[in-house]
């Protein structure tokens, strides 16, 4: 709290850079949770409403959420 930094900051971004050399991409996002990363994760593989996702009923309800949404 006491650099003003509310959300993502020096830290973040170098966070990010480090990971993407890492696992040898050239991005990598960090997310506030493993929600926003599901919801990302179905943006970026393009599933479209009508589309089949088949999970396991034996989960948390943020993972049928993010499949909803």
């Amino acid at each position: 709290m006491q650099t003003g930094w509310l959300g993502t900051g020096p830290k973040v971004a170098r966070f990010e850079r480090d990971f993407a050399a890492y696992k040898g991409v050239q991005y990598a996002a960090a997310l506030n949770s493993c929600t926003a990363a599901r919801h990302l994760s179905i943006l970026a593989a393009g599933i479209q409403p009508g589309d089949e996702v088949i999970t396991t009923p034996l989960t948390f309800c943020a993972t049928v959420n993010a499949i909803i949404r």
